[in-house]
């Protein structure tokens, strides 16, 4: 089970980054072909807000493990076009 994640799209993929225990999964689904690649990043949130732009994922703020005291202000990004999809 997955929770307290995040989700965006870029109209062909779908990203989920984070999840309650696993803060740092990243799993991209491809509609298309019903298939699933896992990642784990730097990342380290749950709650964040997720955005996909020219190709780049942006990660903003979020909680971490100590909720509800260790909210997060950080912003990442990964180059989507760098991964092998």
């Amino acid at each position: 089970n997955i929770s307290a994640n995040s989700i965006t799209s870029d109209g062909k993929l779908i990203y989920l980054i984070g999840d309650y225990s696993n803060l740092k999964l990243f799993m991209i689904f491809n509609p298309a072909t019903y298939e699933t690649q896992t990642f784990h990043t730097n990342f380290n949130c749950r709650f964040a807000g997720a955005a996909v732009m020219e190709n780049k994922l942006y990660v903003f703020g979020g909680l971490g493990m100590d909720m509800p005291h260790d909210y997060s202000n950080r912003l990442y990004y990964l180059d989507l076009s760098k991964l092998s999809l």
